[in-house]
């Protein structure tokens, strides 16, 4: 048991150490190549590309299957722009560690609170796990701010873009449809 405790102790301060790193990297200058959109310019309705290749063996069987999805926006006067995933995840990163107060940081003034340091518990061999066991509690409200955070940014953003869910176009395939 202590070895799960210790596995699942080093995938959350790994977690956390990959965020605050990300906060020093940030700097919040847009790149030379990055693009601004205009809010009020982009439509609403994105022409939607969906891409399937599914690979099948000799009996029929899927054995491979991949699929890209690729939304394209038309601006009134007719140019295109096609969303990129990882340019919004860039432009989203300043907005989150600029509006995100102190969500990363706080497990950890928490985890070394001063008062705990004079309390008799602090000589206990399991102190730390404690701290860590009592911390795991918060860690849900932190994700749920962190969505919060991210649905205000698109909101922001995108704010004619209403997300809907996308159903794939079915093609005629050979054996079992996954």
């Amino acid at each position: 048991m202590t070895k799960r405790k210790t596995f699942i102790i080093a995938i959350i301060l790994i977690s956390l150490a990959s965020f605050i790193s990300f906060s020093f990297n940030n700097t919040g200058i847009p790149h030379k190549n990055q693009t601004k959109i205009e809010k009020d310019t982009v439509s609403a309705n994105p022409k939607i590309d969906i891409k399937v290749n599914k690979e099948y063996d000799d009996h029929g069987n899927i054995i491979r299957y991949d699929s890209s999805y690729t939304y394209i926006y038309t601006y009134p006067n007719g140019n295109t722009e096609e969303l990129n995933i990882d340019s919004i995840f860039n432009r989203f990163r300043p907005f989150f560690f600029n509006h995100g107060s102190n969500i990363i940081h706080d497990p950890f003034n928490s985890f070394f609170d001063e008062d705990t340091f004079y309390q008799q518990h602090f000589f206990d061999d399991d102190f730390f796990m404690n701290q860590f066991e009592n911390e795991m509690f918060h860690f849900k409200e932190m994700m749920h701010e962190m969505d919060s955070l991210r649905n205000l940014f698109l909101k922001d953003m995108y704010p004619d873009f209403k997300d809907e869910p996308v159903k794939p176009k079915k093609e005629k395939t050979k054996g079992i449809e996954i």
